[in-house]
């Protein structure tokens, strides 16, 4: 019998705090590429990164067993421990988040909002490297302490961020159609699905050549948590989302027809089973 050392509430905050990072830096990429030709895309990612982020807070102070204490971590100084690090991180990130939305719901000078999003860069990198980072630090938890778990988070948030805001256009009748025009996102997508796919395997691999305990962590992972590792995380979330996206990818070419349906069911998919391995990662251990 094994004590849970965090339960869902801290995979739920690991979850849309990553998301939010991946919806922040996917806005200033479209951003910065196409000069504004796509603001839509930019400004409902710029919305959706301070609501995922505090949200994640929301599950985040919940987990606490003391939630209105969770003041002390801004006010005594801890510059040894990763959780402290984090939590400033993700406060800044968050802040930098707020007002960079504000300027895009006010259409505010473009110069000035590029320089905001700008400035938010490092914090958001910053927190989605932590979020891998906190987790391979422990070395009490042998399923966490290897490279290839952090290298896994941090990709995932580029996979969740970019899928939630395909998700988010795909239902809005006058944005859908730039779904089809931004092929960058398809790209995005399929190529970090791939990366995905090869760092569980470095994980799983790393396990399975590490110590008699992290051989033993792999085994419980693999046994206690099969179906939703295989069936929901990697099967339903990644490997059904690039082969449905690769057919129909080749069909446009041969027809010229877009399928809408296409990137809503896979972007959908792909945020099934981002969440089922946040899960699966955290709780496993």
């Amino acid at each position: 019998m094994h004590d849970q050392f965090w339960g869902s509430g801290i995979a739920l905050d690991l979850f849309l705090g990553g998301m939010g990072v991946g919806t922040f830096l996917y806005a200033i990429l479209v951003s910065a590429a196409y000069q504004d030709r796509f603001q839509q895309v930019s400004r409902i990612a710029a919305i959706l990164t301070p609501l995922c982020v505090a949200f994640g807070f929301v599950f985040l102070i919940g987990h606490l067993g003391h939630p209105e204490r969770f003041y002390v971590v801004y006010t005594k100084l801890r510059l040894t421990s990763p959780l402290w690090w984090g939590a400033w991180f993700q406060a800044i990130f968050f802040l930098v988040s707020m007002a960079y939305a504000w300027m895009w719901l006010r259409n505010s000078d473009a110069a000035r909002r590029r320089l905001v999003g700008y400035i938010g860069v490092p914090f958001a990198l910053s927190v989605g490297v932590y979020h891998g980072f906190v987790l391979m630090v422990f070395k009490s938890r042998p399923l966490w302490n290897t490279g290839p778990v952090a290298v896994t988070a941090i990709c995932g948030f580029v996979l969740t961020g970019v899928a939630l805001v395909v998700l988010v256009l795909s239902f809005l009748p006058r944005e859908k159609v730039l779904v089809r025009e931004l092929k960058v996102s398809r790209n995005i997508l399929g190529g970090a699905i791939l990366v995905q796919l090869f760092t569980i395997f470095l994980w799983i691999s790393s396990l399975y050549f590490g110590s008699g305990e992290s051989q033993d962590a792999m085994r419980r992972l693999l046994t206690d948590h099969a179906f939703l590792l295989w069936g929901i995380a990697i099967v339903l979330g990644l490997v059904i989302p690039l082969l449905v996206g690769g057919v129909a990818l080749i069909r446009e070419r041969q027809s010229g027809r877009f399928s809408y349906a296409v990137p809503m069911l896979t972007s959908l998919l792909v945020l099934i089973g981002g969440l089922a391995l946040r899960y699966v990662v955290i709780v496993a251990a």
